[in-house]
């Protein structure tokens, strides 16, 4: 009785899954997907002369491209994949594993929230993946290699780009008049421009890994609260560059070495941000360089390069008011930065020093630079050594 039961429920379960598999709509060439449901590209679509291969009208949709090609002949109005609403549209649309190459724009969004685009390989396009008025998407764990622009985002609210690897793009990441989008945990390395906002605002620049562009993370002319926080940006000719009037930006905990040029550079009346608890380390030409920007807070950040600082007509704030810390060598209380090359001493032991710290080139001051602690060992062996140094002075011991 019991094996009967068992064959009844694998037969039933066998059938479930048929029906399943069957449900889904097989794609052998270009077409227009007019209908809900799920479908499936069984095989490679070659050197298509369509202005459209794909394109999507219904809602509703799953398009699975098995990591099949969709391939065109780089003609100048072309679309790998296509959804186009006249108006801003729920569309509710997966495309996965598609392999999509030699389009204008590989897949392309117009109207269309509620998205997601995971794990396609898009290449070689002008675009690879753009949107336009489309908000809410997911564009996740996609390789987005050799396109001019490689995600390419424009007027798009809240949506996460996350996980994708971007190399040999003219722009890695590309967003204009963008708002409070996530940015994060993405691999961006070989780029012109490795992650690049203009005129965006309240977006979240996280977790990222940049590197061996020739920017890393580039905000132009955009506003607001737009954080860069906790990225690698390392090994580009800029790591961290804020121009053209970009204010009320936060730079924090970054790690930003062995960049060409500059560590962090911000000019061109780009005010009021605050920039903090950065390792800046080993940059080619300085650590930190400000010009003709004023009112930025920059503090608990570690310089240690050639050049540290440099301000060009600019007035900032260096250093945080006395609070506790731990601030960033790990002393008790956070103020100013860390310069490798302050001279100064911390004869009080509150973890700054006692002078100031000038700026180069400007006329600003880090008034509480950091002065790391001296390890207790070496303070402990100095206090014997100085003590067996006073008693052999009075003639009570003898060394041999």
């Amino acid at each position: 009785m019991k094996k009967t039961i068992f064959i009844l429920t694998v037969l039933i379960i066998s059938s479930m899954l048929l029906q399943t598999a069957s449900a889904a709509t097989a794609i052998t060439s270009c077409t227009t997907i007019t209908s809900p449901g799920e479908y499936y590209l069984s095989s490679n679509i070659i050197n298509s002369g369509n202005t459209v291969c794909i394109d999507i009208t219904a809602n509703n949709v799953v398009l699975d491209c098995q990591n099949n090609i969709i391939d065109g002949v780089d003609s100048y109005t072309t679309k790998g994949i296509l959804i186009d609403r006249t108006s801003a549209t729920d569309t509710n649309i997966t495309i996965k594993n598609c392999v999509v190459t030699d389009w204008r724009y590989g897949i392309y969004l117009n109207n269309a929230d509620n998205n997601t685009l995971t794990d396609n390989n898009v290449s070689d396009n002008y675009f690879g993946i753009h949107t336009w008025h489309s908000d809410n998407l997911m564009v996740k764990n996609n390789n987005v290699e050799s396109n001019n622009k490689g995600i390419c985002m424009g007027y798009s609210q809240n949506c996460i780009v996350k996980d994708n690897t971007m190399l040999l793009n003219e722009k890695g990441i590309y967003m204009s008049y963008c708002g409070n989008n996530n940015i994060s945990a993405n691999d961006v390395y070989d780029n012109d421009e490795g992650i690049y906002l203009t005129l965006s605002t309240h977006n979240i620049v996280s977790n990222n890994t940049v590197y061996d562009n020739y920017n890393g993370i580039y905000l132009f002319s955009s506003n607001n609260q737009n954080s860069v926080i906790d990225n690698n940006a390392s090994e580009n000719q800029y790591g961290i560059i804020l121009q053209n009037y970009c204010t009320n930006n936060l730079v924090k905990s970054n790690i930003v070495k062995n960049n060409i040029k500059k560590g962090i550079y911000v000019k061109q009346e780009s005010e009021d941000n605050t920039i903090r608890s950065n390792i800046v380390q080993n940059n080619g030409w300085n650590g930190i360089h400000i010009d003709r920007s004023n009112n930025n807070l920059i503090y608990n950040n570690y310089f240690d390069n050639v050049n540290n600082t440099k301000e060009y007509l600019s007035a900032n704030t260096w250093n945080a008011v006395n609070q506790s810390g731990p601030n960033i060598i790990g002393g008790p209380y956070i103020g100013g930065n860390y310069f490798s090359d302050y001279p100064g001493n911390d004869t009080d032991g509150d973890g700054f020093g006692e002078t100031h710290y000038d700026i180069e080139g400007g006329y600003s001051q880090d008034n509480l630079p950091l002065i790391p602690e001296v390890p207790t060992i070496f303070l402990s062996f100095g206090i014997v050594f100085l003590s067996l140094f006073a008693r052999r002075a009075n003639g009570c011991c003898s060394f041999k």
